[in-house]
């Protein structure tokens, strides 16, 4: 017990001293496994206007699963958000097959190009047993961090209440994460030589659900889709490279929630799908409340 209080506390400090809210998800999730040998873990943030929580950070899977999306009151983890309150289950088997049989059916009646708009959820092939916690700051659901094992009953009582814990401090910090001194909006047209190289990559947006493909390969949608395609089509318009999160915010076309809109959550999520999924386009840090948009070929803009 003594140990893993010394981890609990050890991670926390760490968590307090992150001051960058995309470390924060890292350093927590890394925390996870390397303080408290939780090895396989995930964490979700609310989508802002929609009854969904999408996945943001993955740690100890061999696929990422940036962008995947639960229903709120779905499942282990959805369950855990809507109920307000932790979820444990330590024999997840059966509960598996039966979700890929009902994907198989879903697939039969919609066809494969319907459910490949959904990114998969990253997972243990053998899981046994999961712990969903729900993130919560000031009584509000910011989101959800869920722990898997392929072990049985591999979570316990203690396990729960530490992780709910960490959990609801990483809450504060999303909860917390807003713009300060930050510059205003110029747009910056760089004449740089040359260019990106290579083969163009074709970039279509549907505006049904303001999802993006990239060569025919789904991308995102909502707000992050959005998002991408205003600053490449500012990009291709005004030659623009540098943007920030002010702007952004003061941008109609966007549609960002008039109260909380989580915008800083939407950024990371963007960036790391990028990363993700493509080498021809990536969000790089450019100063506080400021980022730049990097292109590794050149692009055509498709709107359907």
């Amino acid at each position: 017990m003594n140990s893993e209080l010394g981890g609990v506390v050890a991670l926390s400090c760490r968590l307090a001293a992150t001051e960058d809210l995309d470390a924060l998800l890292d350093v927590a999730l890394a925390g996870l496994a390397s303080g408290l040998g939780l090895a396989h873990s995930m964490l979700l943030v609310v989508e802002e206007g929609t009854d969904r929580l999408v996945l943001l950070a993955s740690h100890g899977y061999a696929r990422a699963g940036v962008g995947a999306e639960v229903e709120l009151g779905v499942g282990t983890i959805g369950v855990a958000a809507a109920r307000g309150v932790p979820i444990r289950i330590g024999n997840l088997r059966a509960a598996l097959r039966y979700a890929r049989t009902t994907r198989e059916q879903l697939v039969e009646q919609k066809g494969e190009a319907f459910v490949s708009r959904e990114i998969p959820m990253p997972g243990l092939e053998d899981v046994d047993s999961q712990l969903a916690v729900p993130m919560l700051a000031q009584g509000r659901l910011m989101g959800a961090i869920c722990v898997e094992s392929s072990e049985p009953a591999a979570f316990d009582a203690t396990t729960e209440q530490v992780l709910a814990l960490l959990a609801n401090q990483i809450a504060a910090g999303i909860a917390l994460a807003s713009p300060v001194a930050e510059q205003p909006a110029r747009a910056r047209v760089q004449a740089e030589a040359g260019g990106p190289a290579g083969a163009p990559v074709r970039i279509r947006y549907y505006h049904e659900d303001s999802s993006l493909f990239l060569d025919g390969q789904y991308l995102i949608k909502s707000l992050p889709g959005r998002i991408l395609w205003r600053l490449l089509t500012q990009q291709r318009d005004e030659g623009r490279r540098e943007f920030t999160n002010k702007e952004l915010r003061l941008d109609a076309a966007l549609q960002l929630p008039p109260i909380k809109d989580n915008l800083e959550t939407r950024l990371i999520l963007l960036r790391r799908r990028l990363e993700e999924r493509t080498d021809a386009i990536r969000l790089l840090k450019a100063g506080r409340g400021r980022f730049r948009l990097e292109l590794g070929r050149p692009f055509v803009l498709e709107e359907v």
